[in-house]
């Protein structure tokens, strides 16, 4: 399962439906806040995140600590409208997709985190 946080509901409905294009499930959160509490009731489903970086309130990075916290080895990728790019790379478990993002790019780079991603525990 695919978790999307993201404050822009227009892009939430999208991702979602791309998503089940490629035969994964997918739940939303339209907040950091709702993010972590959403990741908190599923975490034993949720393989990767999609994960804005630029929300009100909790953004990017600071909800990409709180799910690190939760779970060191969760597949974060990081979108994001403005230029950003490589510097949210922080390891080989983070990428990123700049906006907006080709159905081909999200569905490879969501291939290469669900097939590696270990069962959450």
């Amino acid at each position: 399962m695919v978790l999307i946080i993201d404050d822009d509901k227009s892009v939430r409905m999208l991702t979602e439906r791309l998503i089940s294009t490629f035969g994964f499930a997918s739940i939303c959160a339209a907040d950091g806040e709702e993010g972590v509490a959403t990741y908190a009731a599923n975490s034993d489903k949720i393989k990767v995140v999609v994960l804005d970086m630029t929300m009100p309130e909790l953004n990017g990075d600071e909800t990409f600590i709180r799910l690190r916290k939760r779970r060191s080895d969760l597949p974060i990728i990081f979108t994001s409208g403005y230029e950003k790019g490589k510097e949210v790379l922080r390891d080989s478990l983070t990428d990123f997709l700049q906006k907006p993002f080709k159905r081909d790019e999200l569905r490879d780079k969501l291939a290469k985190f669900m097939n590696a991603a270990p069962a959450a525990a």
